[in-house]
C-alpha cells in the first residue's frame, strides 16, 4: 500500500458518472446550506439578477457578458470564502 492510499479517500480511477453526479449533488447541497445561513447572499443574487436584466435590456456584447458573469461568480465565491473564514 502506498502512502497516499492511507491518507486519501478511495475514489475510482478514471471517469465515473456516479462519482460526477455525487460531486454535483454535494456542491448543490453546500450552496443550499449557504443560502439558508447567509442572508447577504440573497442581496448579492438579487443585484446579480438586476445586472443580468440590464444586460438583456442594453444588448451587451459577448465579451461584456463574459465579464459580467465572471464578476458575479467572483462575488458569490468571495462570499463563500468569507463565510468559511468567519465560521
Amino acid at each position: 500500500m502506498r502512502y497516499d492510499d492511507k491518507t486519501m479517500k478511495h475514489y475510482q480511477r478514471g471517469f465515473s458518472l456516479p462519482g460526477i453526479i455525487a460531486s454535483f449533488r454535494n456542491s448543490f447541497r453546500g450552496f443550499r446550506v449557504l443560502l439558508w445561513n447567509e442572508y447577504n447572499l440573497y442581496i448579492q443574487i438579487g443585484f446579480a439578477c438586476i445586472a443580468v436584466i440590464f444586460g438583456f435590456l442594453f444588448h451587451i456584447s459577448h465579451l461584456e457578458w463574459a465579464i459580467q458573469l465572471t464578476v458575479i461568480g467572483l462575488v458569490v465565491f468571495s462570499e463563500l470564502v468569507n463565510t468559511a473564514i468567519e465560521k
